[in-house]
């Protein structure tokens, strides 16, 4: 007989990745309901909270250094580690810090919101790096400026 043991570390590998695959169809189903579009449709208001992630300084450099991952690794065409490094945390944090941001800056709320909904289809379809790497880096930007108006500068 040939048995086969399965490892710990392989366990956590298959989650990880089964994980990232149900994430991904769930994105691709509220996307296709009507999510969110390029041309700004659905991002009249904030984005839904995801998690919990406080609005402070150093959660927005949290944010800086997960996006940076993430451009870098869609600038080497690694799709699934731009997804591990923009899904989880950073992801949340987006979400969550577009309500007071809208308060203060509604037009860059919403500009937020539409290259958080691009960013999500691109590493859903994973078809563009390119596009990966270019919404990244522009979230990255609104969030530093969003850091600013909130008044929430580094610590």
């Amino acid at each position: 007989m040939n048995r086969r043991t399965v490892r710990i570390g392989d366990l956590g590998v298959g989650l990880v990745i089964g994980a990232l695959g149900i994430g991904i169809i769930i994105m691709i189903v509220l996307l296709v309901q009507g999510g969110g579009s390029p041309d700004g449709i659905g991002c009249d208001d904030p984005l839904p909270p995801l998690g919990v992630s406080p609005i402070t300084a150093a959660e927005f450099s949290v944010a800086d250094l997960g996006l940076s991952q993430t451009v870098e690794s869609a600038s080497t065409g690694s799709l699934l580690d731009s997804r591990r490094s923009f899904f989880g945390r950073v992801h949340n944090f987006t979400h969550n810090v577009d309500p007071p941001l809208r308060a203060q800056d509604p037009d860059l709320a919403r500009d937020l919101c539409e290259r958080v909904l691009n960013i999500e289809r691109e590493l859903a379809l994973g078809e563009n790096p390119e596009r990966i790497a270019i919404e990244a880096e522009s979230i990255r930007q609104i969030l530093l400026e969003a850091q600013n108006i909130l008044g929430l500068t580094s610590e």
